[in-house]
């Protein structure tokens, strides 16, 4: 699947990651805490597992020019990675079916 943030950030992800049990547990866990920095250790884990080696690539992209990734900016990323995913996959089940 491709995706291409408002931002301007392209990657390639894999669909299998996306419907992998580790992606949707820890998307529910971030979707019911409560707790920001477990939040934030959640968001970090699914971006890294879901983008593999275009991880890196987004936090120099979300950056700031002194090299800072604010996690309000990795929160509004990740929220707007995750609704393309979504987006991608609905597409891909109502063609196969």
């Amino acid at each position: 699947m491709e995706i291409k943030t408002k931002s301007g950030f392209k990657c390639k992800v894999n669909e299998n990651r996306v419907k992998d049990w580790r992606y949707i547990k820890t998307s529910t866990r971030i979707a019911k805490s409560n707790d920001e920095m477990e939040i934030i250790n959640g968001i970090d884990y699914l971006m890294s597992f879901v983008l593999e080696d275009e991880y890196e690539k987004l936090m120099e992209h979300i950056a700031k020019k002194e090299g800072i990734v604010d996690s309000a900016t990795l929160i509004a990323t990740y929220r707007e990675i995750t609704n393309l995913l979504s987006e991608q996959l609905k597409k891909s089940n109502s063609s196969q079916g």
